[in-house]
This record gives structure tokens, sequence and C-alpha cells, in this order.
């Protein structure tokens, strides 16, 4: 969800619409435009007709984290546990609507069902990658364990004996 609609921190910190970096609905029929995905609008995403996109065919609608085609194309599981039998999916594919793609909806099906769906049901994997200030954490975190090591070693230390 995060690699799919975070828009990142600072001051526009908050998560888009869509994952195509934007809060307008994607188009479906320009390989080579900004906001494009393949998705059903009326008629399919051409060329082709009715059928999943190679990842990276709308070059230029991606995701803040460089992430591509996660708005339609397949359904995309993700960690989210709905019930006991049920896991979610989020993005839409590329035979659902433009209303599939919000981050707003989320979709829910039973792993063994997606065997007979697998047209149009996938997953991605991320790996979270550590915000600006967490690595800035991490080091003034580190600087004060060593200081304190530091400290603590030097007043344990044996006396000096070279004066007596």
């Amino acid at each position: 969800y995060k690699a799919a609609y975070y828009k990142g921190g600072g001051m526009s910190a908050g998560y888009w619409d869509y994952p195509t970096q934007s809060d307008t609905v994607p188009g479906n029929n320009n390989f080579s435009g900004t906001n494009e995905a393949n998705f059903f609008d009326d008629d399919y995403t051409v060329p082709p007709t009715g059928a999943t996109t190679n990842t990276g065919s709308f070059l230029d609608s991606e995701g803040a984290y460089g992430t591509f085609d996660m708005a339609g194309n397949v359904w995309e599981w993700n960690d989210a546990v709905i019930d006991t039998t049920d896991r979610g999916v989020r993005g839409g594919a590329w035979n659902t609507g433009n209303t599939s793609l919000s981050s707003s909806n989320r979709g829910q099906l039973t792993p063994q069902y997606s065997e007979s769906l697998d047209f149009n049901v996938g997953f991605r994997l991320a790996s979270s990658i550590p915000e600006p200030s967490g690595v800035l954490l991490i080091i003034v975190t580190g600087l004060v364990i060593l200081g304190w090591n530091r400290q603590r070693r030097d007043s344990h230390a044996a006396p000096d004996d070279h004066g007596a």
C-alpha cells in the first residue's frame, strides 16, 4: 500500500488517491502519458485489448517510489487479514473499473480461490526503506551508545600506577 500510494514525508506527507502520483482518476489509453493505467473504462486499454500489460508499460505513470502498474493490470495481494479466510487485495485489474484503482478501495479474496483468478491477481514484493528522519535517528542513537560505552569504560578503568 505504501509503495503504491504514499507521497513521502515533509509538508506533503500523506497518500495519493491513485498509485500514479495523482489524485485524479487515471486514463487508460495512452502508454506515453502521465497518469495512465491498464483498467476497464468503457473499453479496455489498447493495445492490447483485455489483457495484462508488461510491468513498466506506462513509463510516465510510476508511483512515488518508482513502482509501475500498481493501478490496474492485476489485483495485488497485500498483508491485510480481512477475516479467517480472506486476505486483502488492492489496485484493481485490467478488467475492473477506475473505482477499484483508488487508495480507498480494498478488495478481498480467499487465497485458495485465486488459483482460478490467476489472470488478474498477482503480488509484488516491496522492501521497507527507512525515511531520512529514521536514518538520522539511527545515527544519533548509535553515537549516544558509543559515547555512553566510552564514558562507562573510562570510569571503570584501572587507576594509573605510574605516580606511586
